[in-house]
């Protein structure tokens, strides 16, 4: 059974995003949204990770609080579209910790423009996390295939999941994260070609977005927006 941090599992499946079969839920014939009929509040964790640059773009407050970023904001337009129905709030989580297996959330955020090497113990609890179900999605923050940061990406996860018949694989524009979730997506140019997944067992373990989809520009925001509802309600 997989255990995830309950405000977060919950925040979504009830918010009537998604109907139980996974079909979308029309807010109105005349609203490109869905309806949010509930609320709910969870947190979007990056990843602390060894080298590299974990914290690319994002700005701290005087507490050590994330307070900027391409990430932060694109929670805090997701917070606003939702007109007070979602609450979501962006911080870290070291994954050196244990917390990645005592209370994994459903998915963490792995960003970054710069190349890095996880350490074999960051490799062995983020082995562990996919295995309870959590899925890692990494996007690449300056974007570009063949860039540093996407050779390096590839590169590390394929230590996490070394099996020779687990390969990246682009999502096609008919599934799910496409056609039903918030936003219809089906025939969208950036879209295409922009999602990567890995998966284990048939199951979603790494989403990866190679184009930096956290850049605040219409269409990546409703794409991760899509992508992120995806990741709540796949349970």
């Amino acid at each position: 059974m997989v255990v995830f941090l309950r405000g977060a599992l919950l925040a979504v499946i009830i918010l009537g995003c998604f109907s139980l079969d996974g079909t979308a839920q029309p807010k109105g014939q005349d609203d490109d949204t869905f309806a949010l009929e509930h609320k709910g509040a969870f947190p979007v964790y990056l990843a602390k990770y060894s080298g590299g640059d974990w914290n690319y773009g994002t700005h701290f407050g005087p507490k050590g609080e994330i307070d900027g970023g391409g990430v932060y904001h694109f929670v805090d337009s997701v917070n606003k579209w939702s007109r007070g129905h979602i609450t979501a709030a962006v911080t870290w989580i070291d994954i050196d910790s244990t917390k990645l297996q005592s209370a994994p959330p459903p998915f963490i955020v792995l960003t970054g423009s710069k190349d890095f090497s996880l350490t074999d113990q960051q490799i062995k609890n983020l082995r562990s996390y996919i295995h309870l179900g959590g899925v890692i999605w990494g996007d690449n923050g300056r974007g570009g295939l063949g860039s540093v940061f996407d050779v390096a990406f590839r590169r590390e996860m394929k230590r996490l999941i070394p099996d020779f018949d687990k390969k990246f694989e682009m999502i096609g524009p008919k599934e799910r994260i496409f056609t039903k979730a918030w936003f219809d997506l089906t025939n969208s140019p950036t879209a295409a070609s922009s999602v990567e997944q890995l998966d284990v067992n048939g199951t979603r373990a790494i989403i990866y977005t190679p184009d930096n989809v956290f850049d605040n520009s219409v269409p990546k925001e409703q794409l991760a927006m899509n992508i992120m509802g995806d990741l709540l309600v796949r349970y």
